[in-house]
């Protein structure tokens, strides 16, 4: 119950953060601009994920594992190849949790 309590309230406060910040971007220049969210995703994961914990540190690998299967999917469809989400979901999975039990101390 206390991972699901940190992760809700990571998550409440993160966007409580990120809502903020986009409001006053937007009322500074007047508009919403591509790199708004940018900002407001940097500065809301820095003040809220930044702090080492077991949630935080499952939500990191999470979020890297999205990041790097799109921009491996955007290369290999520009190159023509057909790349399979599904397998390459299981691989870095497979990856991510051989490295995080390889990692623990005994």
């Amino acid at each position: 119950m206390k991972a699901t309590y940190n992760h809700s309230t990571n998550l409440g406060k993160f966007v409580f953060i990120y809502k903020s910040l986009m409001a006053l971007q937007k009322s500074m220049k007047g508009k919403e601009e591509s790199h708004h969210a940018f900002l407001a995703g940097l500065i809301g994961g820095y003040f809220v994920f930044g702090e080492y914990n077991n949630v935080n540190y499952q939500v990191s690998f999470i979020i890297f594992d999205i990041i790097l299967i799109s921009i491996l999917s955007v290369h290999f469809s520009l190159i023509s190849i057909i790349f399979n989400l599904d397998c390459s979901l299981s691989l870095f999975s497979c990856n991510d949790w051989s490295c995080k039990n390889g990692s623990r101390k005994s």
